[in-house]
């Protein structure tokens, strides 16, 4: 038997929070990264708060294209062209961007912390 009662369980308060989630729903927040591979099996928006959040891939050009994977999607496209295995063999290559004229300068590897 206990007398305290959970903050959450009462009925203001739980009107309050599902307020704020239909909120979010309606109105999602920016993802912090967006798959880029056009044949990703997976929801193309990436978020650090998803409960199977595995990293991302950035790949930044000289013209300051920013272009996002998921690792897997990332393997994917990396392997496409096996004369170039490593990420360091794409630096200075054509942007993957269509019609952009600039180089690879930068591929920056998110970890599951985002880091």
């Amino acid at each position: 038997n206990t007398q305290n009662v959970i903050e959450e369980s009462r009925a203001e308060t739980l009107q309050e929070i599902l307020c704020v989630l239909r909120a979010s729903c309606v109105n999602p927040p920016k993802a912090d990264a967006t798959c880029r591979n056009s044949e990703c099996r997976g929801r193309v928006q990436i978020y650090h708060s998803d409960l199977d959040f595995k990293g991302y891939v950035r790949v930044t050009c000289t013209d300051l294209c920013q272009i996002d994977y998921h690792p897997t999607c990332w393997r994917r496209v990396r392997t496409l062209d096996p004369s170039k295995p490593a990420e360091k063999d794409l630096l200075v290559q054509a942007c993957m961007t269509p019609d952009c004229a600039g180089l690879v300068n930068c591929i920056m590897i998110f970890d599951e912390a985002g880091k």
